[in-house]
């Protein structure tokens, strides 16, 4: 019942279109068509685009404080679908 998302980058030339986003959605149906009940995800702090199109997306801030993830901190979401 549990996912964990990995990457999801958009080609520079094609970003503030929405992609992500897009992606985003279609990624949480995915998975809640295989029987997902929560997903988190890791950001790296400085990606704020990334932070605040999954907060858009339903996703929320755990209370557990950031960890090192290949080697550069990053911040835990998650999201109840």
């Amino acid at each position: 019942g549990h996912w964990v998302l990995r990457t999801c980058v958009v080609h520079p030339k094609w970003r503030g279109n929405g992609f992500q986003r897009e992606l985003i959605r279609a990624r949480i149906d995915y998975v809640k068509q295989r029987g997902a009940h929560t997903v988190s995800v890791w950001v790296k702090p400085t990606n704020t685009h990334s932070l605040n199109n999954l907060v858009e997306e339903g996703f929320r801030f755990r209370t557990d404080k950031p960890r090192m993830l290949d080697g550069a901190q990053h911040i835990g979401l998650h999201c109840s679908l």
